[in-house]
């Protein structure tokens, strides 16, 4: 029995990286803001955001408590209260240093989202924008090409925002070890020859728990294979994929018959083909039964062509999911299988595999020294 590891976004939150979307934007707009402040010229211009400084020389010291530099001043006022267009008073002073311009409709749908619902999906707000265009572009009388200045545009904005993120994450990368994964991951109790690591996140946090080859309860060794299935920061031949993979979706059909090529600019299943990644992973599911542990990941919409194959092969036996939340208190495990059912279409088979409440475990998370 070989074993299949599923790593998304919730195994690096859990070792105390912020590596949720929300972190992501405000990390991006402070940079443009103090990036414009500095710049002689006071102003700082991408395809996403324009930045003018209209206090280019203001100093902070005695506007309020804890304001003593531009980027202070910013954590202070927050990107939201700088961002939108009635200034705020910060309670100190009514000193007001910027005034920007919003310059693409994704990121501005991405801001929206991080305000008012306190969360953001970048790729399924992608692939909304898409649909609203494959739907213009369809309608009767209409050119099917008089959207083609706005997809370029969408795509060459979701390119910058990709760009950022892998700068945004290698500069929070971090060393932070669980001990208790090493519990989790440790063969000695388990009869698996194969363990296939598949890492959906792009930075190398479960690397540190597999490092070396180890004896199952059997005696034999035990193999481990590291899938960056979506790329890894700073990783030249294996670049960030990020986009949308959900070939069964309705509107993707769609998509498919204005036959328009920039529609899938940013469609997963393009980008696979340009590793050998995705090969690997149908290599590994041809071996033998295997089991999943699901550690951090939605299961979303997004990754369903990848996860549907996975889910459904013949080979599958159990899906064992490491919820977030307390066993007795509030968990997302109930979630999680609302969202893995959605993977399936056949539900009875659904049932079979994924493993009980009961029988699944909470996934450890990061306390500071503070806490501990």
């Amino acid at each position: 029995m070989n074993r299949l590891i599923i790593i998304g976004n919730g195994f690096d939150l859990a070792h105390g990286k912020k590596t949720d979307y929300k972190s992501f934007i405000f990390w991006y707009i402070k940079k443009c803001l103090v990036e414009a402040f500095n710049n002689p010229n006071g102003s700082y211009k991408d395809d996403l955001l324009f930045v003018n400084t209209l206090l280019p020389n203001a100093r902070f010291e005695g506007f309020g408590n804890g304001i003593k530099d531009i980027e202070s001043y910013i954590d202070i006022m927050s990107p939201d209260k700088i961002l939108v267009p009635e200034f705020v008073d910060n309670g100190y002073n009514s000193l007001k240093v910027f005034e920007t311009q919003i310059k693409s409709h994704l990121f501005n749908k991405l801001i929206i989202n991080c305000f008012d619902k306190n969360w953001v999906d970048i790729e399924n707000e992608y692939y909304s924008i898409l649909v609203d265009f494959a739907r213009i572009a369809g309608k009767q009388g209409s050119s099917q090409y008089s959207i083609l200045g706005d997809l370029k545009k969408l795509n060459s904005d979701l390119g910058l925002i990709i760009k950022e993120l892998e700068n945004y994450l290698i500069e929070i990368n971090n060393d932070e070890i669980i001990d208790e994964y090493f519990e989790i991951f440790d063969p000695k109790n388990q009869t698996a020859t194969f363990t296939h690591v598949l890492n959906f996140n792009y930075t190398n946090t479960p690397e540190k728990y597999f490092t070396s080859q180890k004896k199952n309860q059997n005696g034999g060794w035990i193999s481990f294979n590291h899938n960056y299935i979506h790329g890894k920061i700073e990783d030249k031949t294996n670049r960030l994929i990020f986009g949308f993979g959900d070939e069964f979706d309705k509107e993707y059909v769609n998509l498919e018959e204005l036959k328009i090529n920039e529609f899938f600019t940013f469609v997963k299943s393009f980008w696979y083909l340009k590793t050998p990644n995705y090969q690997n992973l149908a290599e590994f599911l041809k071996g033998g039964e295997y089991q999943i542990y699901i550690l951090g990941h939605s299961c979303g919409l997004s990754d369903r062509t990848l996860l549907n194959m996975v889910f459904e092969h013949p080979f599958c036996t159990k899906i064992k999911i490491f919820y977030h939340g307390e066993k007795e208190g509030s968990n997302n495990y109930t979630d999680l299988t609302h969202n893995i059912s959605r993977h399936f279409k056949d539900k009875a088979s659904m049932r079979l595999k994924i493993v009980n409440f009961q029988d699944s475990q909470p996934m450890p998370q990061f306390r500071s020294k503070v806490e501990k």
